[in-house]
């Protein structure tokens, strides 16, 4: 998201929900340390999950490719594990095998992170639908209009 495409967003807001309230908070927050800080465990089974509900929609994709059966869930859970557990990254002519989190510029990092992340985003939206009625999120930047009292954004940040 740039500068433009955020305001276009807003452009959209206004024209459809009408101009944001004067008491609205406007706010952005920025995930700190995303990547490395992924909670490997969880992420594998949210992921997992995540395969299962959408199965239907790659059940043709991996008979294309030889594929007769989806892999289980617990198997997915272990090869997400692997990925974000297994991958050995070099710094100052050393290597180190990642421990926490999900590795920063590996391919499969964007996917994990983007999954994780939109679950976590969803879970607030539910649990506080009216607090935050608009926001926008590139991957672990977000930019909203909060409604209510300054402490319902203290809450929706914690």
């Amino acid at each position: 998201m740039d500068t433009t495409d955020f305001l276009n967003k807003i452009e959209d807001v206004n024209n459809t929900m009408g101009p944001v309230p004067r008491q609205a908070t406007l706010f952005s927050l920025d995930i700190v340390s995303l990547y490395p800080n992924i909670p490997q465990r969880e992420t594998a089974s949210l992921i997992a999950d995540f395969f299962v509900a959408n199965e239907h929609r790659i059940r043709q994709d991996l008979r294309d490719v030889g594929d007769r059966r989806p892999p289980t869930r617990a198997f997915l859970v272990e090869a997400i594990l692997y990925v974000m557990r297994d991958t050995i990254l070099t710094f100052n002519d050393a290597a180190y095998k990642q421990i926490k989190g999900t590795a920063i510029r590996a391919s499969s990092s964007v996917a994990i992170t983007e999954i994780f992340v939109h679950h976590v985003f969803e879970i607030q939206q539910v649990s506080h639908p009216n607090n935050s009625p608009v926001y926008f999120r590139y991957i672990d930047d977000v930019i909203g209009v909060m409604l209510g009292p300054p402490e319902a954004l203290d809450t929706f940040h914690a």
